[in-house]
């Protein structure tokens, strides 16, 4: 086999069998390789596979988009960038030929979403798996409405293990939790602040009511600032792991967060960690994000809980890949429990790939919670 390294378009010319899969991102590498600015037209393209293979060898558009959009999110492919097709501006086409082929395909940098950006994606749904958590783990209703809490709950006869960490939780009244960054877990701690009182009552088999003191251990400043700014801020234990900010994502990771950790040997009751997107990976299901330091931060606040580990999650991250960095899998051993939402029933393919994940979590023993759908608002609601 030919290797596959190059510099520029000429050297194309020697790497056949190259699939026009393989050609167009290559083609595209060599483009990012000169100048990352630059565009290429549709019909460029075309002409360079065409000089490299033969006159059927096409490239639309659509081949563009379907191609190379998976091609650009394989690791050791061209990270953090991502392909862009569109319209050629019309003071770009000055000839005929270039009017007729409007289309363009540009490489442009990733810039990473915000917290507040992604705090706005299905924020709803993030609230109700919120909800979802500490009912399961607590019996708290914590709806604004007050209305009753339903989800799917793992069957807890073929789940013992989860059985009895769930005991060994509800068994404490001093509860430690280890939350990292992110939205959904944000909206996690958002609805535990909404308890009229720290502690909290929790039925209790053995002594009727109990109450509860939780902790927080996090390196996010947006939770941190959450807690500061509640009516628990001085019943809330919250230590905040040190290191460098990243205020896009409002987080801390890097290496003066690993040296915390290791300094203080932290531990704690549960984590609750999110994840940026879920793929299937040799026979299991991995879950990472597309950042090095934040996922290793992950991996080390998931093995800091001594009795239940979780993910949350809404079900969109499972049309998404896990990115180049992931920090855990079904079968590594460090998770009992993932709490997501049931898509809609229209949208099948995500539907499907819900399913998929929730027979694998079952046959690794990890308990998934599917809250239900959000009801969209129809045209009559406001």
């Amino acid at each position: 086999m030919p290797k596959r390294g190059f510099q520029d378009f000429e050297q194309l010319k020697e790497l056949k069998p190259l699939s026009p899969r393989e050609a167009r991102c290559a083609i595209l590498k060599a483009l990012l390789r000169k100048n990352s600015n630059r565009r290429i037209t549709i019909h460029q393209l075309d002409a360079q596979l065409k000089e490299i293979f033969h006159p059927d060898v096409a490239v639309t558009p659509e081949s563009i988009d379907h191609d190379l959009k998976e091609e650009l999110q394989i690791p050791g492919q061209i990270r953090g960038y991502r392909l862009h097709v569109s319209r050629c501006p019309k003071g770009d086409a000055k000839t005929r030929k270039e009017k007729e082929d409007k289309w363009v395909a540009a490489l442009e940098p990733v810039v990473a979403e915000s917290i507040v950006e992604r705090r706005e994606k299905n924020a709803e749904i993030k609230l109700r798996l919120g909800e979802v958590l500490w009912h399961y783990l607590f019996d708290l209703q914590l709806t604004t409405d007050g209305g009753e809490i339903k989800y799917t709950r793992p069957n807890v006869l073929k789940f013992d293990r989860l059985r009895r960490k769930i005991a060994a939780v509800r068994a404490k009244s001093l509860i430690a939790c280890a939350i990292d960054s992110g939205s959904s877990t944000g909206y996690a701690v958002e609805v535990l602040l909404r308890a009229d009182a720290i502690p909290f009552r929790r039925k209790s088999s053995q002594t009727g009511v109990s109450l509860v003191r939780p902790s927080l251990i996090t390196n996010s400043p947006s939770i941190a600032s959450l807690v500061r700014h509640s009516i628990h801020a001085h019943e809330i234990a919250l230590r905040i792991i040190g290191g460098d900010v990243r205020i896009e994502r409002a987080s801390m990771c890097g290496a003066l967060s690993e040296i915390s950790l290791d300094a203080w040997n932290l531990h704690s009751d549960i984590s609750i960690i999110g994840t940026t997107g879920v793929r299937p990976d040799a026979g299991t299901y991995a879950f990472g994000c597309d950042d090095i330091l934040e996922s290793r931060i992950k991996s080390r606040m998931l093995e800091m809980g001594t009795l239940l580990r979780v993910l949350i999650f809404d079900s969109s991250k499972c049309m998404e890949p896990a990115g180049a960095q992931v920090f855990t899998s079904l079968d590594a051993g460090l998770v009992d429990l993932i709490v997501m939402d049931q898509p809609p029933e229209e949208d099948k393919e995500r539907c499907h790939e819900v399913e998929c994940l929730q027979l694998k979590a079952e046959a690794e023993g990890v308990g998934v919670l599917l809250a239900p759908p959000v009801a969209k608002a129809g045209p009559d609601k406001v």
